[in-house]
């Protein structure tokens, strides 16, 4: 993982006030350097340094992804990470 494989993605606030286990399996892998509740949109927008997230240039807004967790492979589930 790298310091510019940077992403910004979404999750409804109410997964993560309820630990809905998609949460955990998502941000498992990622090291969150900036969170923004979005009120309008009941959700949060994070900031994270992701080893899925394509690498970016330095001064670049970080490109949005889109997450799914595919939950029929095992009991951990399968993250992967669409740009948008």
């Amino acid at each position: 993982m790298k310091a510019n494989q940077l992403g910004s993605f979404m999750v409804p606030s109410s997964d993560v006030q309820n630990l809905h286990p998609d949460v955990l399996r998502i941000m498992r892998d990622c090291i969150v350097v900036r969170a923004e509740m979005l009120f309008e949109r009941q959700c949060i927008r994070y900031t994270a340094i992701c080893a899925q997230f394509e690498e970016s240039l330095r001064y670049q807004m970080p490109p949005e992804y889109v997450y799914e967790v595919d939950n029929s492979v095992d009991m951990n589930g399968r993250v992967t990470w669409k740009r948008r």
